[in-house]
């Protein structure tokens, strides 16, 4: 009945996009919460609620900050995420879920077997997924530097993460052996929606004048929390819009009262390449890079150009029209209408080439939302 249950609640945020009310998001992060306490036993459980989730991600910015604001629903979301990977891991060695917008990597990992590992968030349709739907958001993690197995011309990477040889040695306690066996969680979003910005000035964000520009991406060893780490982490992340005052960030949901904010205390950028920015961090966390984005729009694919037809037909259509003003100008004198008739002619021509002109210009310049609306 839970999973039955959750089911058509899946079914009910797939129309998320269109949420306009927080408590729409409130309530279904709620519905997170309760279906959290039933992973254990049924299975199918996680990957609904990360497909729920993920279709949470599609609402409006705004309405997931006041949620947020409300009550916390974006942190207690992501904190029901990381429970799903504690308790699959109780009864497997690796556990992953992909959906379009949220990718789970969860691994158990023996420290003295531990070495350098790269792993990378990327996108990559399905078999069974048409083109027009959304990519899968998929974690895949390697010993080795070459990922060219799973990469083909049409994945695209999002973010990769690099953690040391050194991450788990630091991890153990005394009295330990080496061969403590250790859980690894990885957590990829397709963007920051549940790590809104704050009003609060002291933060890395400097209030919501910074915006995540790039994917999140989280690390974590359960049980264990390191500060500082010995080797820091390099973290590349892809930015997906222009900006300014780009700042490495991590995320720690306990500040601003528990409404969480974005610090960037321990990390640093490294460099920027074409649209990827690669970053370092000493400690583990959620990753992202911040920038603000006031005055500079979406890394978006040029404007599409019309059919040749189109633009064929309107400048025909100009043409016959220009051609038909200048006429009836020229000879106003030898046609026979009347004056209102002449200028209701002209004028409608005129019209006419404007409405044409504006169309053949404007339809595909929806880069701008105010010039759209004017």
């Amino acid at each position: 009945n839970v999973v039955t249950i959750a089911r058509r609640l899946l079914l009910y945020t797939i129309d998320a996009a269109n949420f306009s009310d927080k408590m729409d998001i409130i309530f279904v992060a709620e519905m997170i919460e309760k279906f959290g306490k039933f992973v254990e036993r049924f299975k199918d459980l996680g990957e609904v609620m990360v497909s729920m989730a993920s279709n949470l991600m599609l609402a409006d910015e705004r309405v997931l900050w006041m949620a947020q604001r409300e009550a916390t629903a974006c942190s207690r979301i992501v904190a029901c995420l990381q429970k799903i990977a504690a308790y699959r891991l109780a009864t497997a060695q690796a556990f992953s879920l992909t959906s379009p917008n949220i990718a789970l990597e969860a691994q158990a990992v023996r420290a003295n077997d531990w070495n350098d590992v790269t792993c990378i968030l990327f996108q990559r349709p399905t078999p069974e997924r048409t083109p027009s739907q959304d990519r899968q958001l998929t974690f895949k993690c390697n010993n080795t530097s070459s990922f060219s197995t799973i990469l083909h011309k049409s994945t695209v990477v999002e973010a990769s993460l690099q953690l040391p040889q050194s991450l788990f040695s630091q991890a153990g306690l005394p009295g330990l052996k080496d061969d403590t066996v250790y859980r690894l969680h990885l957590l990829g979003f397709r963007n920051g929606k549940f790590f809104p910005s704050t009003n609060t000035s002291l933060l890395a964000d400097g209030g919501e004048r910074m915006s995540v520009a790039t994917p999140v991406i989280m690390t974590r060893i359960k049980g264990v929390s390191l500060r500082v780490l010995k080797s820091p982490i390099n973290i590349t992340l892809r930015r997906f819009a222009h900006g300014s005052d780009a700042v490495s960030a991590c995320w720690n949901a306990s500040l601003a009262g528990g409404q969480g904010g974005w610090r960037s205390e321990g990390c640093h950028i490294l460099e920027h390449h074409n649209n990827f920015t690669t970053m370092s961090c000493n400690s583990l966390g959620n990753y992202g890079l911040l920038m603000d984005l006031s005055s500079a729009g979406q890394l978006s694919p040029s404007i599409q150009p019309l059919h040749p037809v189109i633009y064929t037909t309107s400048i025909i259509l100009l043409l016959c029209l220009l051609t038909i003003i200048i006429s009836y100008i020229y000879h106003h004198r030898s046609v026979r209408v009347s004056r209102k008739f002449w200028h209701m002619l002209v004028n409608l021509c005129f019209h006419i080439s404007l409405s044409c002109g504006v169309f053949m210009g404007g339809i595909n310049q929806t880069r701008n939302p105010s010039v759209c609306q004017a």
